[in-house]
This record gives C-alpha cells, sequence and structure tokens, in this order.
C-alpha cells in the first residue's frame, strides 16, 4: 500500500476534448451566418451559447482540476454524439445524396467525435462515458425522426 502522497493524480478527461463544441459555438453566434429576419437566429444563438458555456467550463474545470470536469465532460460528448445520431439518420433516408454531397465534411466529424470520445475515456468511468455516447446517439436519431416525421408523411 502506497502512502497517501505517493498516490497517482486523479484522472481528468483533457480539457482538449472540449475545443470541438466551443468552435460550433463560435460558428452558431456568427451573426453573418442567419439573415436578420430569420425566425430560428434567436434559437440558435441561445444554443451557441449554452454550448460555449459547458465548453468554457469544462476548459477551465479541466485545467484546474477540478471534479466537475467529468459531468462536463459527460455532457459535452453526449451533445457531439446527438449530432452523429441526427447525421446518421439522414444518412439512411438518403445515403447517395448525404454521402456524395456532404461526405467530406461528415467523415472528419466523426473521427473527430471518436478521437474525443476515446480521450475522453481515460478520465470517465466506463458506464459514464458509455451512457453518454448511447444516450447522445439515440437521442439524435430519435430527435431527428420526429422532427422531420411530418415531411416524411408528405
Amino acid at each position: 500500500m502506497k502512502p497517501e502522497f505517493e498516490t497517482d493524480p486523479e484522472r481528468l478527461p483533457p480539457a482538449w476534448i472540449f475545443v470541438p463544441g466551443l468552435l460550433v459555438a463560435i460558428v452558431l453566434l456568427d451573426p453573418n451566418l442567419l439573415q436578420p429576419n430569420d425566425a430560428y437566429v434567436l434559437r440558435f444563438q441561445i444554443a451557441g451559447l449554452g454550448l460555449a458555456a459547458l465548453c468554457v467550463g469544462g476548459i477551465v474545470a479541466s485545467l484546474f482540476r477540478w471534479k466537475a470536469a467529468r459531468v462536463l465532460a459527460v455532457t459535452a460528448l453526449a451533445l457531439y454524439w446527438v449530432a452523429v445520431g441526427a447525421v446518421c439518420f439522414f444518412v439512411l433516408l438518403s445515403p447517395g445524396f448525404v454521402l456524395l454531397y456532404y461526405g467530406f465534411l461528415i467523415i472528419p466529424a466523426f473521427l473527430i467525435v471518436g478521437l474525443c470520445t476515446a480521450y475522453a475515456r481515460r478520465g470517465l468511468k466506463r458506464a459514464w462515458w458509455r451512457g453518454a455516447v448511447i444516450a447522445g446517439f439515440s437521442s439524435g436519431f430519435i430527435i431527428s425522426a420526429v422532427l422531420s416525421a411530418r415531411a416524411l408523411k408528405r
């Protein structure tokens, strides 16, 4: 048994796993992204502010070695996987079209989400990161299916 002062420091998720979310939040907050009279501008900006707050909080918590970094990392991973689930739903609807026109964006996005999950595993328990992946992916898939059900019915 090691003395208390010789134990390894607690492993937490790395700070860089929050950077992709922060970049997406910056894009969502860009005023030139949507037209000013678009009804969804405020919704995108509120989502961007929430994502930016989550990611900045996660970076700060990871750098200062706070235990809250784990909860923030699980939340960020789940949000990343929501986007992957939504993309997978639309790929199932028309795989040729989506992969042909958006494949150059989808493949790097899947790689980034996969790398973030792989590195977050080091500081999280198995149930936490697996739960984030399963809950996020299934939520994105279900949300996309529900929101597009009316258009698919026609």
